[in-house]
């Protein structure tokens, strides 16, 4: 309270930007006597901060950066009402896009209007921050468990994990163009009086079926390629996800990680922009008819007779300040899914228009062009090659007294694991050779009922279990699938060792594709698709339908019973490995640990703007000319000066001070 009734208990502030528009997010800092940091606000949708009254006749502010010079305003001022103040650059962007009124031309005839030519782009990017668990505290110095390996080869399926939470970022680079530079000297023709030669350029940064613009590589470069871009219209890019730490107490901060996504996403504009002028530009002098290919060839004349001239190639060029800053910070809730089977024909036929959007080696756009003709092959079917699989072992030497009938071995197929029976069999290595009983050959076989119960998934890691108290050691072990009414083998392993009650990893399932019946194209294809198989499947459930994406969600509860369909937006905004992110429809939604975070982040915002430099290369080269001094005016060779003048002194066979 006031000892003056007639004052108020706070002051209102309204930032705008230049056009007198409301600038929302623009941060304020109020000061103290010594220029310290005494209070952080942030402006509301409007506009506008109500800040506390203040002793003293006038009080300083700063808005935006610390680089931003304070501000003086009185308390009088403040007193009467709402005190206007103006945004700086570094916090908004520095022009609003906007069409100006269409004109009317004589006889009623409307204008096309022109689009206000703009300083620079905006490049929006998102980042996913992933919270700790509910519950879980940070680790004291020493203590915690220590990491085994880790195959990052195999994807783990997450299907039996309960939904994480998180908060995804939604971030912007401005970038204003600041002038055009000149870069390094690439190339320098030196042409006689009237010579004349051709000079290829060749650019071989932007070729592609349409070349992308400066902006656009350097975004690319910036972001790391995801399932969504190709399916998003608005060109949004995603950064790779960010774990939260949790502090003393189980807290988590949330502004570290937006100042350094702030600053990482600054950084990489500038290696963006070195990393484009790294790829190949080349210019050099042809003869002949013969030209290079994907390049440009310019013929250069000098049409001068008393001088010659310098041709210099230039790299182009264009600086521009780059502007980060945090836009949004919303919740999201992370769901895991499961990794279907795509590596058959039948499913790449069913995702053809998702397959085309995102796939990742465009080589491959051909072999998926002939996998999709109105007339399929009928050699070829919509399942794996095989459907069946089994072991041909030959025991190594001295181990023939153990009994593997005796033993416990299984098969693993990804999830699945299988149960090999074994029994002896004298067969030579021949696949279609005759059994006969007793010898160092077992074969080991699974039920036909385990396979029509759990069908084989294509593709899949096939791994060996080991079971039993023994170590089993094999001279040779051959992988055998069924394709049809033969055994195909597909894989042969020798010098193999198995210790007990332990699993080694044979091989993938990807390899099936080279069984006979199948395309060389197709099994290129499918075990790209294999190979890459969490990204696809990513790219299928964000833009699949969103029906069966509600269906799905409503058999998904949170940690107090509600339906997750019910609590999010059915649109997934961000994918990690094999989990999906959808954003909750309110705060309320989140666990109480993030609300807290979020809450905290929102009162006291950190400092998420950054400026840098960086400089983009420019499609093509500069090229300056550079006439030299007239002959006439040069001196004479020095075994000529006390003879006079000779008709028309050239500089074959001369030597010149």
């Amino acid at each position: 309270m006031t000892d003056d009734p007639e004052k108020p208990e706070a002051w209102t502030l309204k930032v705008a930007i230049a056009d007198g528009g409301p600038a929302a997010g623009i941060p304020v800092t109020l000061l103290d006597e010594h220029g310290n940091p005494a209070g952080h606000w942030m402006s509301d949708p409007d506009g506008q901060i109500t800040l506390p009254r203040q002793t003293g006749d006038r009080i300083r502010i700063r808005l935006g950066l610390r680089s931003e010079p304070p501000l003086t305003l009185e308390a009088a001022e403040l007193d009467r009402g709402v005190v206007q103040v103006t945004a700086p650059r570094t916090a908004t962007p520095a022009v609003v896009e906007r069409e100006p009124s269409p004109r009317v031309r004589e006889h009623g005839v409307r204008e096309r209007p022109e689009r206000a030519d703009l300083p620079g782009h905006l490049l929006p990017f998102t980042r996913l921050l992933i919270a700790p668990p509910e519950g879980t505290e940070a680790p004291a110095a020493g203590e915690g468990p220590v990491a085994g390996p880790v195959d990052f080869l195999d994807p783990v399926e997450p299907a039996g994990e309960a939904p994480r939470y998180g908060v995804l970022l939604e971030m912007e680079q401005h970038w204003e163009l600041a002038g055009h530079a000149t870069g390094d000297l690439l190339h320098t023709v030196h042409l006689l009086p009237g010579e004349e030669l051709r000079a290829a350029i060749s650019d071989r940064r932007w070729v592609q079926a349409e070349p992308e613009r400066p902006i656009e590589a350097a975004a690319a470069l910036i972001a790391d390629p995801s399932p969504l871009d190709g399916l998003r219209a608005d060109g949004v890019r995603s950064v790779e996800p960010l774990a939260l730490v949790p502090a003393a107490g189980g807290a988590v901060h949330i502004g570290p990680a937006v100042a350094e996504t702030a600053l990482t996403l600054a950084e990489r504009a500038v290696r963006a922009g070195h990393l484009l002028r790294r790829r190949p530009l080349s210019v050099r002098v042809v003869s002949g008819s013969s030209e290079p290919p994907h390049a440009v060839v310019r013929t250069l004349r000098n049409p001068h007779a008393d001088r010659p001239l310098a041709f210099h190639f230039y790299e182009a060029l264009t600086r521009s300040r780059v502007f980060t800053r945090l836009v949004h910070a919303r919740p999201v809730v992370l769901v895991p899914f499961r990794l279907p089977a795509l590596a058959t024909r039948g499913a790449v036929r069913q995702y053809a228009p998702l397959l085309r959007r995102v796939l990742l080696e465009d080589t491959l756009r051909p072999d998926l062009e002939r996998m999709l003709e109105d007339a399929p092959h009928t050699h070829v079917g919509d399942t794996p090659p095989v459907s069946e699989l089994r072991v041909i072992a030959h025991r190594a030497p001295g181990e023939h007294g153990h009994d593997l009938r005796k033993l416990w071995c299984y098969l693993h197929v990804d999830q699945t694991r299988y149960t090999v029976h074994f029994f002896p069999a004298d067969t030579p290595p021949g696949v279609d050779a005759p059994i006969r009983a007793g010898g160092a050959y077992w074969i080991g076989a699974i039920r036909l009922s385990d396979f029509h119960e759990h069908p084989l998934q294509f593709p899949g890691r096939i791994a060996f279990q080991n079971a039993s108290r023994e170590t089993i050691a094999f001279d040779t072990l051959h992988v055998e699938g069924r394709a049809g009414d033969r055994w195909v083998r597909l894989k042969t392993f020798r010098d193999l060792v198995v210790p007990a009650q332990s699993q080694v990893q044979l091989a993938s399932l990807a390899a099936l594709a080279y069984a006979p019946g199948v395309e060389p194209g197709e099994t290129r294809f499918l075990a790209h698709i294999a190979a890459n198989l969490p990204y696809y499947a990513a790219a299928i459930v964000a833009g699949g339908d969103r029906g069966s994406r509600f269906a799905a969600l409503t058999r998904l509860r949170d940690g107090q019973g509600r339906p997750l369909a019910s609590l999010i937006e059915n649109a997934v905004v961000g994918v990690v490995g094999t989990w999906a992110a959808f954003p909750l429809r309110r705060v309320d939604f989140a666990p109480p640990g993030l609300r807290a975070a979020l809450a905290t982040f929102h009162s006291r915002p950190h400092r998420t703007t950054e400026e840098v430099t960086a400089a983009l290369p420019l499609p093509g080269v500069w090229m300056t000319a550079q006439a030299g001094e007239p002959w006439a005016a040069l001196p004479a060779p020095r075994d000529q000066r006390d003879e006079g003048p000779e008709e028309g002194p050239t500089l074959r066979g001369r030597r010149w001070r």
